[in-house]
């Protein structure tokens, strides 16, 4: 050590004693055992230590309070002592509160030494303790406070900090507090590399160093970044696409094919432009990363400057334009374009430092940070924004306003040992006490470490100059720690009844409009009015009523089919409309998901089934066979799942196979389009079967491949076996047949296996009352040609796809009634 060294070295320690004659130590009681052993050796006549024995934060690291008052006796004997006796800080409040704070905890007699005359900085200044439901109330009212000093007394956001022992979720619900009122902010507790705005960015960029490469995880992150455009969905289905468009022998995966895509521009299929956004954009920024003379924030222009939305517009005039209106999602582009702007002035710096480094060096960097970029020290003046950091990060500091957030049981005081490497809190009681047993050294090492606690609470308090808040929340299983109670009796009294605190209105422009506008059907409502129609001429985007959800008038009231134009209906919607309208209406115009596995194998099925029939040739090994070799483009999933869709899939052919062999008729033809024209209704259709009896009758038959059935009693009410014979009677079928009586139709549930296979489930249908189902039709073309369309609550209500957009469930309900 370098006691050591100059205990064996007089001649250096002769040096360094002619060399330094004064020796200034702040924060003394900061240092460990060996820097003052340190200190001895080099002690000289011109020393000035100060120390304050409460405010030590750094014991974690070796630093003995405890043993402070004996180091300074040694001091205190060849020279004088000064007591500092008045507080240039603090507001009488703020320091009667931590004097009192410090008797009660503290029976050391550095607690009576701390008590002190006080000069006020500000004699309004206020000491507040506050309980909240949750970690979102208590952000919004700690957002409240700091807007309303900034507005209304016009304090600097850079004299406000918010100060938690630990960052957690507390940290994050506050952040987006702010972002929510507008409030700029900085945090120590967040890395910029983990900022979800700048990630994708930074992703981009280590692959176009070649620092990370291509997998399906990298893949996925920058497909569902915003200059991606896709989600969970689109990806899938273009996983999907790939495969089913590959060429015959290509044997590579679903997450290869993507990765190719991505990075050799091997795009093969359609809907394709997330592949094509995020490809062309590595491509560029390869193009600049490989240029030896190229700096860090020319490869990061080149991503920012040619990222573009799903929208084909750039990222950065879309946050921009987003960043200028008054909402939520308005200050998220805000914070995230501030981001960016941090994000280009560290490469920027890092560029100035080591001008020989490349663009690599740098991404390599800011990818490790665990802390966030030093904009502060690098600007040289303090930018106008609130902070967020540790109680350990603001020793030495100060601000007017500051928030002691988060003051909650088990995190602060945090008793639990820490157990570091080297042990350092214990090493300073082995050294002072070594002779005691371990039991009771880990006893004394506890106590010590609740007076760190004690003092670090009281190091956060002492931070505020006019204005402190202690906030902590209060719920069934989270409650404050002892340290809010202490507090709050001191500045409540012991007696007291502990409440917890309503937030304000948040002082936001979109929360005044939301305000006014409750007031608009009250005694206020004159007023209201009034300053609303203020507002709005002044430019105020939300308080224009044209810009109220529900409060503008239907952009049209015309029916979605002109009333002199037929109504397209087809057969397998006549049910969905009859149960519900709306339902109908919405699934029609793109309320309905893609083409799903299961209807693909449907489609599958009937091709199959169709073949027996122009196919004579064919038997249900052949149709088993064609299944297995055209299985990858039905159902592109391997494994178990895969293998057992298929073996199903087989026993349907079975099942086809046994049903075409046993029917009583003779099939006439498959797979038949027919179209007529009934009233309004053009009503056209595909029939799966047309079979036909000795009396030239035609029997209509549908598959179905899914296993959920109708009931029995309900196939002769089935609308769409109903349209296929209606098709037939109104001569639907003339280019195949002229005959136009039927007897009946049935469903035929190819994947509903009877109780003894391999028969299938029938619902049979007999003749339909053509005169009454064709007044029914022209009832349904003209509903689905109308400009209204009404909900109806059934039973299928709970699996409806489109329930989120109905407006008698919950899920869809409109917020404005």
């Amino acid at each position: 050590s370098a006691v050591l060294r100059l205990q064996k070295r007089p001649d250096i320690l002769a040096q360094l004693r002619e060399q330094f004659t004064t020796i200034m130590v702040d924060e003394y009681q900061e240092s460990d055992p060996q820097q003052r052993d340190l200190l001895h050796i080099l002690q000289c006549d011109d020393m000035i230590l100060c120390a304050d024995e409460l405010s030590t934060v750094g014991r974690f690291r070796g630093g003995d309070p405890e043993g402070l008052a004996q180091e300074l006796d040694h001091y205190r004997n060849k020279g004088r002592t000064l007591q500092l006796d008045t507080n240039y800080r603090n507001t009488p409040e703020i320091l009667n509160l931590t004097n009192a704070f410090a008797t009660e905890k503290f029976s050391t007699s550095a607690n009576k030494k701390r008590v002190m005359d006080s000069k006020p900085v500000n004699t309004e200044g206020t000491v507040q303790t506050h309980r909240f439901r949750s970690s979102s109330e208590e952000a919004s009212f700690i957002a409240h406070q700091f807007r309303s000093a900034h507005l209304n007394q016009g304090i600097a956001y850079s004299d406000m900090a918010v100060l938690f022992r630990t960052p957690g979720v507390a940290a994050s619900s506050l952040r987006r507090a702010f972002a929510q009122v507008g409030i700029p902010v900085t945090s120590e507790l967040e890395a910029l590399a983990g900022n979800p705005s700048v990630a994708p960015f930074l992703l981009l960029a280590q692959v176009a160093i070649g620092s990370k490469f291509l997998t399906l995880d990298t893949c996925e992150r920058l497909l569902m970044s915003e200059f991606g455009g896709a989600d969970s969905i689109s990806l899938r289905r273009m996983r999907r696409a790939l495969l089913n468009a590959r060429e015959e022998g290509d044997q590579r995966s679903g997450t290869q094919l993507m990765i190719d895509a991505i990075e050799k521009g091997d795009i093969f299929i359609e809907d394709s432009a997330p592949l094509k956004r995020v490809s062309d954009l590595l491509r560029k920024a390869r193009s600049v990363a490989k240029n030896p003379a190229s700096r860090a924030e020319d490869l990061l222009w080149a991503i920012w400057d040619n990222a573009l939305t799903s929208d084909n517009e750039k990222v950065s005039d879309a946050w921009r334009k987003q960043a200028l209106r008054p909402s939520i999602r308005g200050a998220a582009a805000d914070r995230d374009l501030d981001a960016m702007m941090q994000l280009f002035d560290s490469a920027a710096r890092y560029s100035d430092r080591f001008p020989m480094s490349g663009a690599g060096a740098f991404i390599k960097e800011i990818v490790q940070e665990d802390i966030a970029g030093d904009v502060i020290t690098a600007k040289g003046a303090r930018p106008d924004f609130v902070e967020i950091l540790t109680v350990h990060s603001s020793k030495g500091r100060q601000w007017k306003i500051v928030a002691v957030a988060g003051v909650q049981d088990g995190i602060w005081p945090n008793l639990r040992q820490r157990s570091s490497l080297l042990g350092s809190e214990r090493l300073v009681e082995m050294t002072r006490y070594p002779d005691i047993p371990k039991a009771q050294l880990e006893k004394i090492s506890a106590n010590g470490l609740r007076d760190d606690e004690n003092r670090l609470f009281l190091v956060a308090m002492t931070r505020a100059q006019s204005t402190l808040y202690i906030t902590a929340i209060q719920r069934e299983d989270d409650a404050p720690s002892d340290l809010f109670e202490s507090a709050e009796q001191i500045l409540q009294g012991k007696s007291a009844k502990p409440l917890l605190t309503e937030v304000p209105r948040p002082i936001t422009v979109p929360a005044l409009v939301s305000a006014l506008r409750a007031q608009l059907s009250g005694e206020k409502r004159e007023a209201a009015a009034a300053l609303l129609a203020k507002l709005s001429d002044e430019g105020i985007y939300v308080a224009n009523p044209e810009n109220w959800v529900g409060a503008v008038a239907r952009s049209t009231d015309q029916s979605v089919v002109d009333p002199k134009e037929l109504v397209s209906v087809s057969p397998s919607a006549l049910d969905t409309y009859k149960e519900c309208a709306l339902k109908w209406f919405l699934q029609s115009n793109g309320g309905s998901n893609g083409d799903s596995t299961a209807q693909i194998l449907g489609s599958a099925i009937h091709a199959f089934a169709a073949k027996l029939h122009t196919d004579p040739s064919k038997n249900e090994s052949d149709l088993v066979e064609l299944l297995k070799a055209s299985w990858k483009l039905i159902d592109p999933d391997e494994g178990w799942v895969g293998k057992t869709s298929l073996e199903e899939a087989s026993k349907m052919i079975s099942r086809f196979v046994h049903y075409h062999s046993v029917s009583p008729r003779d099939v006439l033809a498959v797979e038949t389009s027919f179209t007529v024209e009934i009233g309004r209704a053009r009503l056209h259709g595909n029939a799966d079967r047309i079979e036909v009896d000795i009396d030239n009758n035609l029997y209509i038959v549908d598959f179905k491949t899914g296993k959920t059935m109708i009931p029995a009693t309900g196939s002769n009410e089935n609308m769409q076996l109903a349209a296929y014979q209606l098709g037939a009677i109104k001569g639907g079928f003339s280019k195949i047949t002229d005959s136009t009586t039927t007897t009946g139709a049935e469903l035929a549930y190819l994947g509903a296996p009877a109780a003894r296979e391999p028969k299938i489930s029938i619902r049979n249908q007999g003749v339909i009352n053509a005169e009454i189902f064709v007044e029914e039709i022209k009832n349904i073309a003209e509903g689905m040609g109308a400009a209204t369309f009404f909900a109806t609550d059934n039973a299928k209500c709970d699996g409806c796809p489109v329930r989120t957009s109905c407006p008698i469930q919950s899920d869809g309900k409109s917020v404005i009634e």
